[in-house]
């Protein structure tokens, strides 16, 4: 278990479980589109990560502790002399395992790495 997960091992294993059927298609995106796929980090989640001038982030992330939902979030930042910058938008809320398809994954990354520096707005969260 990742390092800052509160819940039981039984927990993490009911979380994980959904995510571990999306890895071989979450893999492959990021072969195809040179991004570094991340397993776990702090909880049972998936992320695509990459970078240019800016960075990029897919994630998929637990919406509940309690049922194995998740939410679908993507995120481009830069961080410059006066802040960090950004863009984020919410994909899928609560979602079962099986809504977050291939469809979902592509039309997201498409969108996620059509984002560039103008796009990005300084703000002092990420949730603007």
């Amino acid at each position: 278990m990742a390092n800052g997960f509160m819940g039981s091992r039984e927990a993490w294993d009911r979380l994980e479980a959904p995510l571990l059927l999306l890895d071989s298609m979450l893999q492959s995106a990021a072969n195809r589109y040179g991004l570094q796929l991340r397993k776990n980090h702090k909880a049972p989640e998936r992320s695509l990560l990459g970078a240019s001038v800016i960075q990029y982030l897919f994630q998929i992330f637990p919406a509940d502790e309690a049922a194995p939902r998740f939410n679908v979030w993507i995120c481009a930042f830069q961080d410059r002399p006066d802040g960090r910058y950004w863009k984020t938008e919410t994909v899928l809320r609560n979602a079962d395992a099986h809504q977050i398809t291939e469809s979902v994954l592509e039309q997201s990354l498409k969108r996620l790495l059509s984002w560039n520096e103008s796009d990005l707005v300084h703000t002092e969260s990420r949730d603007a």
